[in-house]
């Protein structure tokens, strides 16, 4: 886009916001990585609990001892009195209830200790003790789960039982299977005994005998899952339980033991999260790529891991029945990408830009990128700063001329150039504003996506899949000012036409280039390297302060920089964009260096602008007055001296 001189009347409006969004990128940058939020927020099934039993009469018509005569229990008081050690449950519940307390004994709750440990009563209650199947039981499949967080969820207990305070119970109760049963009352849905022992052999998880130990977790979840079991007892993961791994996943390892999911997308969004756990240097690889960009924001509708390697059924990628071997790695691709040519099996899913040895072409590409971003950078900061400097000095020697040399210089180009834009020209600026500030907005965060401030944004767009569509709708825009201001470029010349022909009407090279590259143009000529010198000199203290054509190098180039930097992310986001079209020419890996190159190339065109900006307002730093106004205030202070000395 051409940009014209405009003197200190230069949209301070659109460089206070170009400027506000650098801060803004490198206050975020500097963001510390949070954990993301719940999927949703646990509720709880803990009551207040009395820790007294109840000894009320009234329940004990209806419990499962009501035939039973008070000294059946109550008899023993002096025996209980002499052998203070046993609690009250031991002493009145063992008699009858022998093969109980002896599983009891051996359990966890058991082991604990009365002082520590659960007793009868705690689970059974006293004279309220009812039947398991009666839906009124504290130990009704209904009922246990409350029965349970007595203890479990209850923040007394919770530093010793559970010191990550995870809440068991509580996540339980918000899963697929404690809705099912405590929401649904479906009673095929597992409860707490059902996995951790039949209620009075209940033992600690790292116990061998323990139900829901890891060796025994395929077991447990086989009663009720038999057709998923055996699917992932085939797979690559089942096999390696078999044989003792102690790394190899269960299902508790994916799904987990309290808090299985009951909404897909909830479990969809932290699939790939829970696969890096173990696969590490494959899920930072991942997050190299779009797809694990994305779907760490948020992103439902880009591929996860079990997309591609499946669920319960991942196997090595060198066996023919995986879905990422080489014989069905593109139907894997397909039923995503239904119309993706077979380049698209080339594509590189964990591709490593920093693995020299593994994909040296990624490599390379992000170096190259890398260095070309550095040196941009270097070229800004020494530019602007030995501009500043040089400025401050002048500044520094004498501030009125220097306001007034400037006063005088701005003078000159007013009379010689049009310090305003074009309509064409405003127009493209306030589409490159808005399309620039939306294409930051909704890409930058995918570059820095496990910090809280891309989580945090991407919330606000609404999610990666609204922040993609707006990023196409940037992108439009972008390609939409492109073509204008091209167009805007293209007309003067072929209105001029009559310029760079001879007397004969034949076509002149030489003219057509004086023209294209003359005063006037914003494309950059031999004649800017001359001023480049007289400038570095100008700089250095060894010359004149140089005068400028109608755009001065710096602005050329940023110029030039912008409208390569602009076609190479339009070429690249194209290759992102529709893959289906530009695989039919281009090797599949080629998607993979057009997202690095889209990426680092994004960052430079930042650069670029905000270099524009700031470079703009550099000289600016000390505003240059009117001569008027300095003479005015010369006058204003030689008339409060004279006062002062009483002249």
């Amino acid at each position: 886009m051409t940009r014209r001189r405009c003197h200190g009347r230069c949209q301070p409006t659109a460089s206070a916001l170009v400027v506000a969004l650098g801060l803004a990128f490198a206050l975020g940058c500097a963001a510390e990585t949070r954990a993301p939020a719940p999927a949703s927020e646990q509720r709880s099934l803990l009551v207040e609990v009395n820790w007294e039993p109840n000894v009320e009469l009234e329940p004990l018509r209806d419990s499962v001892h009501a035939k039973l005569d008070c000294p059946d229990c109550h008899a023993r008081i002096e025996e209980r009195r002499l052998d203070a050690k046993k609690p009250l449950a031991e002493n009145l519940c063992q008699g009858c209830h022998q093969k109980a307390d002896a599983a009891f004994a051996l359990s966890v709750h058991g082991a604990a200790g009365s002082e520590k440990g659960a007793r009868c009563q705690d689970c059974h209650g006293a004279h309220d003790v009812r039947a398991v199947k009666d839906r009124q039981s504290s130990v009704n499949k209904k009922n246990v789960a409350k029965t349970c967080a007595k203890c479990h969820d209850n923040p007394l207990f919770s530093a010793e039982l559970d010191p990550e305070n995870k809440q068991v119970v509580g996540q339980y109760a918000e899963s697929i299977h404690g809705k099912k049963l405590l929401d649904k009352g479906m009673l095929k849905s597992p409860s707490c005994t059902d996995c951790h022992g039949g209620g009075h052999d209940v033992q600690e998880v790292k116990d061998a005998k323990s139900a829901a130990q890891k060796s025994a977790v395929m077991a447990m979840c086989d009663s009720c899952h038999s057709g998923i079991t055996k699917t992932f007892s085939a797979s690559a993961h089942g096999k390696a339980l078999a044989k003792g791994d102690e790394n190899a996943p269960t299902c508790a390892s994916c799904h987990s033991a309290h808090a299985v999911s009951e909404k897909a997308l909830a479990f969809r969004l932290g699939s790939d999260r829970q696969c890096g756990s173990c696969h590490e240097e494959r899920f930072g690889a991942h997050l190299e790529t779009y797809h694990g960009r994305a779907h760490a924001l948020g992103g439902a509708k880009v591929a996860t891991c079990f997309d591609c390697h499946g669920s319960h059924d991942v196997l090595p990628s060198k066996d023919p029945a995986s879905l990422v071997s080489a014989e069905r790695k593109l139907d894997t691709c397909r039923s995503c990408h239904a119309d993706a040519p077979a380049n698209l099996a080339g594509y590189l899913p964990h591709g490593d830009p920093q693995d020299r040895a593994g994909f040296p072409l990624l490599y390379w590409a992000n170096q190259s990128m890398t260095w070309l971003i550095r040196a941009a950078l270097a070229l800004l900061v020494l530019h602007s700063l030995g501009w500043m400097l040089r400025n401050l000095l002048d500044f520094a020697r004498d501030p009125d001329e220097y306001r007034e040399a400037r006063w005088r210089r701005m003078r000159e180009a007013r009379r010689d150039y049009a310090p305003a834009f074009r309509g064409v020209d405003r127009l493209c600026y306030a589409l490159l504003l808005v399309s620039f500030v939306l294409l930051v907005v909704t890409g930058l965060p995918l570059g820095f996506n496990q910090t809280a401030w891309a989580k945090e944004l991407f919330g606000l767009l609404g999610g990666a899949d609204s922040a993609r569509s707006l990023h196409r709708l940037g992108a439009v825009s972008t390609v939409a000012y492109a073509a204008l201001h091209l167009g805007s470029l293209i007309a003067p010349l072929w209105q001029r036409r009559g310029q760079y022909r001879d007397e004969a009407g034949r076509f002149r090279l030489g003219r057509f280039f004086a023209l294209v590259f003359g005063p006037e143009s914003p494309l950059p000529n031999p004649r800017d390297l001359r001023s480049f010198w007289a400038h570095a000199k100008w700089l250095f203290g060894r010359g004149p302060e140089p005068k400028f054509e109608r755009y001065r190098y710096w602005e050329k180039l940023d110029y030039l920089a912008l409208f390569l930097g602009i076609s190479v992310i339009a070429a690249s986001g194209f290759v992102m964009w529709a893959p289906e079209l530009a695989l039919l020419v281009l090797p599949g890996s080629w998607v993979n260096l057009a997202q690095i190159i889209h990426n680092e190339q994004a960052l430079l065109v930042l650069v670029t602008i905000l270099s524009a900006h700031v470079c703009h307002l550099v000289p600016r730093v000390f505003a240059p007055q009117s001569p008027s106004g300095s003479r005015a205030r010369r006058a204003v202070s030689l008339a409060r001296s004279a006062l002062a000395s009483g002249r």
